[in-house]
């Protein structure tokens, strides 16, 4: 789950992936905020559905909270007092006036401790300082939650580069295919790049998917610019609408039914005459047995179709009934050939 340093510049950090608890740790934060929204709160319902380790994450930092909220503060106080980070937490909490501190205090200490907590597992990088990498091995999925309230899903065996700035929040997909659920934010434009291509979010959901040489981005909600910086051409996507970026420029947009951006979330894969290689590409992402055209030439077959994204075996049985394509399967890959 960690990304393999020496395949990056030397400045990238590496960073793993918040665990179930850590980003039960945030949620508790976020929720309690004053400034949580509904769209905070469907996320978190999103997030809660996904998986029992979450839920079970969930059930252990409430009581934590509560825990919390019965510390001491002039305990603390006195029991850490050499401590710099306390001290600093400790000077946050300002009653808002004699008559109700003593039912204040527990509970903003409570936020305070949670706030650090989350600092300590899921810190940003601060403006200036070395960029942080998240990444997903083969066949993984990983949701990865920003600290300014933007969701990043990985797909499998994906990797992306974060820049978190006062002004900027930059994105780099390295390899693979992810959803991003943008907060919004008008004072720091989010970029996603893949590539020669740059996505400037206007406040948004999509998908970037990048191959070898191109890339390919779908918007299931909000809009987005995309901008090849090789021909310099520039397009702006609404929902439902595709758009391929090659090495030559941009391709002609197509559409798609909105949900179906990301579609790969719900375990479907969506092709609307996609390249075989793109195909392969996907598949290989998710399968420890990755699939080897033997021809350059099968690579641009055009694929329409729509496959369970966790059945693989079912995805080659329909990829033999749509192409003229057999399989060889080997030890450790299966070879796509010409049908004989």
């Amino acid at each position: 789950m960690i990304a393999t340093m020496n395949q990056y510049n030397e400045e990238y950090e590496p960073q793993m992936i918040p665990s179930p608890r850590e980003q039960a740790h945030q949620w508790m934060v976020r929720l309690n905020d004053d400034n949580a929204t509904a769209l905070d709160r469907q996320r978190f319902q999103r997030w809660l559905a996904i998986d029992e380790a979450n839920r079970q994450a969930w059930r252990e930092t409430e009581i934590i909270w509560q825990q919390a909220t019965q510390i001491d503060s002039d305990r603390l106080r006195s029991t850490h007092r050499g401590s710099g980070l306390v001290k600093k937490l400790l000077g946050w909490l300002q009653p808002r006036d004699a008559f109700n501190n003593s039912l204040w205090m527990p509970t903003a200490l409570a936020g305070v401790l949670m706030f650090a907590v989350v600092l300590w597992f899921n810190q940003a990088p601060a403006p200036g300082s070395s960029a942080v990498i998240y990444a997903t091995t083969i066949g993984e999925t990983k949701d990865v939650y920003l600290p300014e309230g933007s969701v990043i899903t990985l797909g499998g065996d994906s990797s992306v580069v974060l820049h978190l700035s006062a002004d900027k929040r930059r994105v780099e997909l390295r390899r693979g295919e992810a959803f991003f659920d943008v907060h919004p934010d008008k004072s720091r434009p989010f970029v996603v790049g893949a590539g020669d291509t740059q996505v400037t979010v206007l406040g948004t959901r999509f998908n970037v998917n990048r191959f070898n040489h191109h890339s390919r981005v779908s918007v299931a909600h909000g809009r987005v610019a995309v901008e090849n910086q090789t021909s310099q051409e520039r397009v702006e996507l609404t929902p439902g609408q595709v758009v391929d970026s090659q090495t030559t420029g941009l391709a002609p947009i197509h559409t798609i039914q909105a949900d179906q951006s990301g579609a790969w979330r719900n375990g479907l894969r969506l092709y609307i005459d996609a390249p075989l290689s793109d195909v392969v590409s996907d598949f290989n992402r998710h399968s420890p047995k990755p699939l080897q055209l033997s021809d350059s030439g099968l690579a641009r077959l055009p694929v329409t179709a729509i496959f369970p994204a966790d059945d693989q075996k079912k995805m080659l049985l329909s990829l033999q009934d749509v192409l003229p394509i057999e399989l060889l399967h080997q030890d450790q890959q299966i070879i796509i050939q010409t049908r004989r």
